[in-house]
């Protein structure tokens, strides 16, 4: 029986080469197996570690690596500690330089120069914020309000305050930077402007209380010296006429010394008034300098400092020195001034005794030019709705409806009747003012105030102030609510058609502001079905629709004075 290896070998050669090999095929492969050499176990081998897995560990954490130093900021491209920048931002720090791609951020003073696209910002002194990209909507506004709060910017300070430039834009909160070479300050908030103004307000009222005072002081000196000066010559009259030579000598001696007093304290008078004119001027200039100045109040500013230059030049020409008396004309420019410091300048200017009874608390902007004491305060009181009393040489100021006692039951389009007999022009108009109620300015200046003779009869109180004035060949101005007499057009040099055009401009434009606030007030009226008040405000914005008129047609008429199209 053959060997079972030799039959799974036949098996296996039958099939394979189905039939059967050659003969002798068997033979050959038995002879091979035979002559082979016999292997033999030398000793165990280990099968090989599987260090590829290592490999791929060690791969892995090389690429976290790179991932880390890619995504994490080195050192140099860290952002400074004068720049604060919200979480999701993108940028570059090159050398002394941020190029910001995306985001928000707050640069600081001394932050280093930040671009974006090619606009860039730099010399930031103060704080200011800036976003990559358009500026933000309300929405962005509330969904940065947390890391703007962070960083101690609040939303009453970007109200308003944004300018786009570029491909970023830019708030300044604090201070100022220089975007794209052009200078930016930042914008204060009302609420802060409000403050600021109050401040400064109080602190014109100590500087004003300061040398006003002082001017008070000089000139109850002057009125006491006056008084004196005018004894001094009725008693030097006396003495010659006694013909005494001794007693003349005395006399005169008297009267020396005492004018030698009153042009020292003339002298002294014109220092101080220098002082607040020095101080107005830079006032003026400070105003002129900050680019969030309120214009009108610029205007206001020029204005105060031409009436108190004009006082000065007056005073240098003596003009007035003896004229101390309820009669002078002074002149007025408050913007928003207690009413009691008002007052007491105009005490002071006239020699009048005003008290303000009760607690009157009322802030006067006013502004009025070569009036009587009297008229001024007759103004004053009637826009306030204040009552004026005189009571012998007291002028008592109460609260009221705005009248006193010289123009109580008067109606301004009632006719009167008039005469007049060598009567001067601004105390014939002061005459018409309390008879009738209109509100007239004599403006035009005592070389101008002629005397006048005439009788009329039962004619409107308006035309009768036009026929008085014709007499002199004076202007009227008639604005609707307060008539200016002037002095005549063609007596005005250029420089004085261009302050009264540019005073008559700022009325018209506050004017046209307070129109569209009585519009708005109507429509609000009707609306909520205010009928009364509605037609009571529809008659007082057609009195102020007619006084713009006759604004625009004064401007026209000055303009062409000028020479303007």
């Amino acid at each position: 029986m053959k060997d079972p290896h030799e039959r799974y070998l036949e098996s296996a050669l039958e099939e394979l080469y189905q039939g059967g090999p050659d003969a002798d095929l068997r033979e050959r492969i038995l002879q091979r197996d035979t002559e082979a050499p016999q292997l033999s176990v030398v000793h165990d081998t280990l099968p090989r570690k599987r260090n590829w897995l290592w490999l791929q560990a060690a791969c892995a954490v090389l690429a976290l690596g790179v991932i880390a130093l890619l995504l994490v900021p080195r050192d140099d491209e860290k952002l400074p500690e004068t720049v604060a920048a919200s979480g999701e931002t993108g940028y570059r720090v090159h050398d002394e330089e941020i190029e910001l791609e995306s985001g928000w951020y707050v640069l600081e003073t001394g932050a280093p120069v930040a671009t974006a696209g090619d606009s860039r910002i730099e010399q930031v002194n103060g704080r200011a914020l800036v976003k990559v990209g358009e500026i933000p909507d309300e929405t962005e506004l509330q969904a940065h309000q947390e890391w703007l709060r962070q960083n101690g910017v609040e939303n009453e300070m970007l109200s308003g305050n944004w300018i786009k430039v570029g491909g970023m834009a830019v708030c300044i909160l604090i201070g100022s930077a220089v975007v794209d070479g052009q200078p930016l300050h930042a914008q204060k908030s009302e609420s802060v402007k409000d403050a600021d103004r109050k401040n400064d307000d109080s602190k014109d009222d100590n500087a004003d209380t300061s040398e006003h005072g002082k001017l008070a002081r000089i000139t109850k000196k002057l009125n006491s010296v006056l008084k004196e000066i005018k004894d001094a010559e009725v008693e030097l009259l006396r003495a010659r006429d006694s013909g005494v030579e001794e007693d003349i000598a005395e006399k005169e001696l008297a009267l020396k010394k005492l004018q030698d007093a009153r042009a020292e304290l003339l002298s002294h008078e014109i220092t101080e008034w220098e002082t607040l004119v020095e101080t107005a001027r830079k006032e003026v200039t400070a105003a002129e300098q900050d680019p969030s100045e309120n214009p009108k109040r610029l205007a206001e500013l020029k204005h105060s400092l031409k009436i108190l230059e004009e006082t000065l030049r007056q005073k240098k020409e003596g003009k007035g020195d003896d004229a101390r008396d309820e009669g002078a004309l002074i002149s007025l420019d408050f913007v928003k001034k207690d009413i009691h410091t008002v007052m007491h300048f105009i005490a002071q200017q006239s020699g009048l005794q005003i008290i303000v009874e009760g607690e009157i608390s009322v802030e006067l902007t006013v502004m009025f030019k070569d009036v009587t004491p009297k008229d001024a305060i007759r103004s004053i009181c009637k826009a306030n709705k204040l009552n004026m009393v005189e009571d012998g040489e007291i002028i008592i100021i109460r609260a009221g409806d705005g009248g006193s006692t010289a123009e109580r039951d008067v109606d301004p389009d009632k006719p009167i009747s008039v005469t007049y007999d060598d009567k001067p022009i601004s105390l014939a108009l002061i005459d018409i003012q309390k008879r009738s109620g209109l509100d007239i300015v004599y403006d035009a200046g005592p070389d101008y105030d002629s005397t006048v003779s005439i009788a009329l009869k039962d004619l409107p109180p308006r035309t009768v102030v036009v026929l008085i004035c014709e007499t002199a060949d004076l202007r009227v101005v008639d604005l609707v609510e307060t008539i200016y007499v002037r002095k005549p057009l063609e007596d005005l040099n250029d420089a004085e058609l261009k302050d009264e055009l540019e005073d008559l401009a700022t009325g018209s434009e506050a004017l046209e502001q307070r129109i569209q606030f009585m519009i708005v007030a109507i429509e609000a009226a009707e609306d909520s079905g205010d009928k009364e008040f509605a037609a009571d405000l529809k008659k007082k914005l057609a009195v102020k629709q007619k006084t713009q008129e006759a604004h625009k047609a004064e401007i026209t008429k000055l303009k062409e004075g000028l020479g303007e199209k």
